[in-house]
């Protein structure tokens, strides 16, 4: 069989030649026939072994959908992520062969959809997730995606597909991206929704063959060029690395202001004196601070700032912290779309002699939903007074409210919680204090072992993705998850009671954690 090049080889290109060779390399090594699994990216890594996975519960959704909303549909085959899950690698000769038939079939109308499709079109590989015919006797070419919002890169591809499938004469009438709905609130609505894209698009008109042919000629180069990214395996050896005590990358906050900074020679926070206009206007109060800490080396406190947050507070303080998961397709009613879904909180409390009091936590059993007796055990734990202290309160704002959307009897309650939020990560972001060793970073894993004598251990559950991640695997161990992939998860599986364990001590940690901060704020305030 001819070599074929799909879109994701023409999405892969753009990012990085490096990356396009050894993808090909590896397809052209082969030692048996090529599938439609070999033209995936295989996930590394915990994010995006999770991300992978969600792809296939969706795949499977999307599959099920079509079918039952036009019943005589030809499914040509379960699925590209399907032949990786379910162990069942498919020839891609015979699906191509399948295809075409189904394609002369729904051509001469003997059958009104097909659904997951592979054509040869030249050297390009197009797949289609779904070619059917509406009432009034349109043809309708649909990208089935994971997203809820629209991307470039979407009607990049529909354009690609579009293309393909007019060089085999079927020119579809209207082209739309399906994506998940937001807004469904109950099972029986649809998870996804249909989002037309126009024909004059300029992704749509551009020549995805030239550009192709392009990037295939560019990896003819006997040294290909770095793709820049420090996020590349094979190029961010290339990329001068960020030094953690001083680089100017660690700019606090500075997106693409930082790169400018370096074309300009400005490679280090200290010598941010030495920048010119215009780029001299776009530093803000916090990049100065930054600069004269790491020319000096000390701290810098603003007592004033800290007093005047600490004074603001009301006693007694709760700390709280929650850890959540997330799906494309969630397992729980009155769960949105890619919604953070709570699965464990922990919440301290402190009184006017500084005790620190751990009061409880909450750990639902993976695939229990506990969500009422977690939200009556949290408002019996944490009074009617008091501020309620969080890390980021957007997101603990958010994953109150959302369980207060979906119990309406306890809404009231956790609405008033909601009341005495305060977010304990204002004075860093505002720079009332900042140290050396922050390197531009206010996160809490940076702060705690700076400011107190408490730090994060080295246990398997030692972030909020290993936390999120761990509880997915052991959600669904219904789904593959190869070593090379994420090893994580075979752990996870294996001792579920220790992960327990773990992610109860992680989440301890960011709430007992935030005592220790107030404690230490008071101190360089003057106010212990």
């Amino acid at each position: 069989m001819e070599f074929l090049y799909s879109y994701e080889d023409l999405t892969v290109g753009r990012r990085c030649l490096r990356q396009l060779r050894q993808r090909l390399d590896s397809r052209s090594g082969l030692r048996r026939p090529v599938g439609p699994q070999d033209f995936l990216e295989y996930p590394s890594g915990s994010a995006a072994t999770h991300q992978f996975l969600e792809r296939y519960r969706l795949e499977q959704a999307y599959i099920r959908a079509f079918s039952a909303e036009v019943p005589d549909s030809e499914i040509i085959f379960p699925g590209s992520m399907a032949c990786v899950m379910e162990q069942s690698p498919c020839d891609l000769e015979d699906i191509l062969a399948l295809s075409r038939r189904a394609l002369e079939d729904f051509s001469e109308k003997r059958i009104p959809a097909l659904v997951n499709g592979f054509f040869r079109c030249g050297n390009r590989l197009i797949r289609i997730d779904r070619l059917l015919r509406n009432p009034d006797g349109m043809i309708i070419l649909e990208l089935a995606k994971s997203a809820s919002k629209i991307k470039d890169g979407y009607v990049r591809e529909a354009g690609w597909n579009l293309q393909g499938l007019e060089s085999l004469g079927v020119r579809p009438d209207e082209i739309s991206v399906l994506l998940l709905n937001r807004d469904r609130s109950g099972s029986d609505e649809p998870f996804y929704r249909p989002m037309r894209q126009k024909r004059r698009h300029k992704f749509i008109r551009q020549d995805a063959d030239g550009e192709l042919q392009g990037i295939l000629q560019a990896l003819d180069a006997d040294e290909l060029p770095s793709c820049g990214s420090e996020y590349c395996d094979l190029c961010s050896d290339d990329q001068p690395k960020a030094n953690d005590w001083g680089s100017i990358h660690n700019l606090h906050k500075s997106g693409g202001l930082s790169r400018k900074l370096s074309e300009q020679g400005i490679l280090w926070v200290d010598e941010l004196d030495q920048v010119k206009s215009p780029l001299r206007e776009k530093l803000k109060a916090q990049h100065w601070i930054q600069h004269r800490v790491e020319k000096t080396g000390e701290e810098h406190i603003d007592v004033t700032a800290l007093r005047r947050f600490l004074e603001g507070l009301e006693w007694p303080l709760y700390f709280i912290d929650f850890e959540c998961f997330l799906e494309a397709l969630p397992s729980w009613s009155g769960v949105g779309i890619w919604e953070h879904a709570p699965f464990l909180y922990s919440l301290y409390r402190m009184d006017r002699t500084l005790t620190v009091t751990r009061l409880d936590h909450y750990y639902m059993p993976p695939g229990e939903d506990r969500r009422r007796e977690m939200a009556a055990q949290l408002i019996r734990d944490i009074g009617k007074s008091g501020s309620v202290l969080v890390y980021g309160i957007h997101f603990e704002r958010a994953v109150i409210s959302r369980l207060a959307a979906s119990l309406a009897d306890l809404a009231p309650k956790l609405e008033a919680v909601i009341e005495r939020l305060v977010d304990l990560q204002t004075p860093f972001a505002e720079f009332a204090y900042y140290h050396p060793h922050q390197s531009g970073k206010i996160s809490l894993k940076i702060l705690l072992p700076i400011l107190t004598e408490h730090d994060y251990d080295s246990s398997r559950v030692s972030s909020g993705s290993d936390a999120f991640v761990g509880y997915y695997y052991l959600m669904h161990p219904e789904l593959l998850v190869e070593s090379e992939w994420d090893p994580y998860a075979s752990q996870v599986r294996r001792d579920p009671g220790g992960f327990a364990r773990e992610v109860v001590e992680y989440c301890d940690t960011d709430a007992y954690g935030l005592a220790f901060l107030i404690k230490a704020l008071m101190q360089k305030a003057g106010l212990s």
